[in-house]
């Protein structure tokens, strides 16, 4: 049981997609180009309606043990006013959230009713750094399926991957910029230390659902490894994911309106007081629409 309980604790984000961080561009020559920005008015409002299902498979005991995620969020967007340096002030409010994992123990669900209504605040800049955080601190610890306590803490720290940094340069087709990244993720009462390299490449002008827009291709490669007590043991984890990403922005939008993202983790989970080492893989796969109300 212990080690069923244990495993169910280490189903962990897959990927986070891409971070706001340091950006260099590769150019192909010359400024022309298409602008790439978060620019909206004060009073537009967007729905970002997110789905991803991940499984995890691990073995103990010569045995194969699968673990299934699925999660999904309804997030409605409303900029509050435009700062004169373009920054956007937003506010956020949950929707619906829902969060789901099925193990061989049986089913187990998160329940997030009491953020349901809930609004938090933040800025986003035009190259998409986001800051000036207001509410999150605010927002009811959680039991998620896992058996973790989540907080406000860690949504806050997912904005960063919502809106991916742009380059601060207007683009061409073929050219690509690289984002630079690390981040502490709160788990367990502890962090986990991920570093990422996203490499994003403009890809086509297109029509996409009618709108105009950038076709950008991502690769990203990311590392997450930490150390956390668990069921009175310590644990040590570490995690290499590849993700891929398709993503189109809508120029005249200000936004993106589509990102499809798969990927594949490969780690272990290492417990010293029993001297094992449990193996890891992960797949998964997420969608996130944006639809402006």
């Amino acid at each position: 049981m212990k080690k069923s309980n244990l495993l169910l604790s280490l189903v962990v984000p897959v990927a986070f997609f891409a971070f706001s961080g340091c950006t260099a561009l590769k150019s192909t020559g010359g400024k022309t180009g298409t602008e790439l920005t978060y620019q909206m008015n004060p009073g537009q409002s967007f729905t970002m309606k997110a789905e991803s299902s991940n499984e995890l498979i691990t073995e103990q005991m010569g045995q194969e043990v699968k673990v299934n995620m699925k999660g999904g969020s309804d997030n409605t967007f409303r900029i509050l006013n435009t700062n004169s340096d373009g920054t956007l002030q937003c506010e956020m409010e949950f929707i619906s959230m829902k969060q789901s994992m099925s193990t061989p123990m049986g089913e187990n669900e998160t329940d997030y009713s009491t953020w349901i209504g809930k609004k938090v605040m933040f800025n986003l800049s035009p190259a998409g750094g986001v800051s000036g955080f207001s509410g999150f601190e605010l927002l009811p610890e959680l039991t998620a399926s896992t058996g973790e306590k989540v907080t406000g803490n860690l949504i806050q720290k997912s904005l960063q991957n919502e809106f991916f940094k742009l380059p601060d340069q207007p683009v061409k087709m073929g050219e690509t910029w690289t984002v630079l990244d690390s981040l502490e993720i709160p788990y367990a009462d502890s962090k986990l230390k991920q570093k990422e390299t996203t490499v994003y490449k403009i890809a086509e002008r297109t029509k996409y659902e009618g709108l105009d827009c950038i076709r950008i291709e991502a690769v990203s490669k990311a590392k997450i490894s930490g150390e956390f007590v668990q069921q009175g043991m310590q644990i040590e984890m570490t995690r290499e994911t590849t993700a891929n990403s398709v993503i189109y922005f809508a120029i005249e939008k200000g936004m993106y309106i589509s990102v499809e993202t798969t990927s594949t983790a490969n780690g272990q989970v290492y417990i010293p007081d029993a001297a094992m080492t449990i193996p890891q893989k992960m797949s998964g796969k997420s969608s996130t629409k944006v639809v402006f109300n």
